[in-house]
């Protein structure tokens, strides 16, 4: 079991809610349930504290959070206390809180009946390498809090290491060859292969093109092969300048898995309070080469009698 801290240390200066004064705190509730001798529930805890009254519905809304927190698992006629985190672990960043730190989670949990314990990465200037991001796993110590905080924080993490990035998906050029297929030279230097695309498998690539790969799973025999999932095209055209600066320093270039759910769960917006000018043939203007295409011109004579011989103009 890893340590625990109570939440009033100076890494997380938040307080808890208000809990009602007929109910137990989470670490008494966490003692009862593991001392007891037979099975626990929703109503022996009740009977246990005496809690009665209204005060029953703050208590399942409380076990509730002990079950999102990963303090307790379980339903609500038996509830255990969860496994505790091993003090050393490698955790997955998924995102930041309202602070702008590190929220983590268990690289691997396995227990599909409650949700992984929110962790919360304090970042020191002393930390090791390069600093992590969102997506990346770290090797991390762990302090367990005894009554988390508002935010649902379970655990706190110093980080120890950041680990590499899977390369399941990888950047190349691909180098066609005479009759189909083709080989991909990987952009980190650090790989000294190259791998060979079946003609089925080149996803259109042409000589030259930068692409992200797959590696195919290992045979028992021959090398190991590659299929090309996207095409980027010159890789000395700007954009694929900065993917490949991204790849070689191991910076994510794709969004999380939960940033892409909630932004599916967005709804556009509507028209009503904009100016429509979708039907205007406006013309860009930025050189081919540019960073972005977002400078545009639109001109007509004016036909308004009291603008002779002039012009509308619209600029974007």
């Amino acid at each position: 079991m890893s340590p625990q801290k109570k939440p009033g240390s100076k890494s997380r200066t938040k307080r808890a809610k208000r809990r009602s004064p007929g109910l137990p705190s989470k670490a008494d509730i966490l003692k009862f349930i593991q001392s007891a001798s037979s099975h626990v529930g929703k109503r022996e805890i009740a009977r246990a504290f005496q809690v009665k009254g209204t005060d029953k519905i703050d208590l399942k809304r409380l076990l509730r959070e002990m079950a999102d927190e990963g303090l307790i698992k379980g339903r609500r006629k038996r509830v255990s206390a969860a496994d505790g985190l091993p003090p050393v672990t490698v955790i997955e960043i998924t995102g930041r809180d309202a602070d702008g730190e590190f929220i983590a989670h268990p690289a691997k949990w396995d227990d599909e009946g409650s949700a992984p314990p929110r962790i919360l990465l304090v970042s020191r200037r002393n930390d090791p390498g390069p600093a992590p991001g969102v997506g990346d796993r770290v090797l991390a110590r762990l302090t367990r809090l005894e009554e988390g905080d508002p935010s649902g924080v379970a655990y706190e993490a110093r980080l120890i290491k950041r680990l590499p990035r899977e390369p399941s998906r990888l950047l190349g050029i691909f180098r066609a060859i005479p009759g189909g297929g083709g080989v991909i030279d990987p952009i980190d230097r650090k790989q000294l292969r190259e791998w060979s695309v079946h003609q089925g498998d080149t996803h259109g690539a042409k000589d030259g093109d930068l692409v992200r790969f797959e590696i195919e799973k290992s045979r028992r025999f021959g090398p190991m092969r590659a299929r090309v999932v996207e095409l980027f095209g010159n890789p000395d055209a700007q954009g694929a300048v900065s993917l490949i600066a991204l790849h070689s320093l191991g910076l994510p270039d794709e969004f999380p898995e939960a940033v892409l759910n909630d932004a599916e769960k967005l709804i556009a917006p509507t028209l009503e309070t904009h100016d429509d000018l979708r039907d205007i043939p406006f013309i860009t203007i930025d050189p081919p080469d540019a960073r972005d295409h977002d400078d545009a011109v639109w001109a007509a004579p004016d036909d308004d009698a009291a603008n002779p011989e002039g012009w509308v103009v619209m600029v974007g």
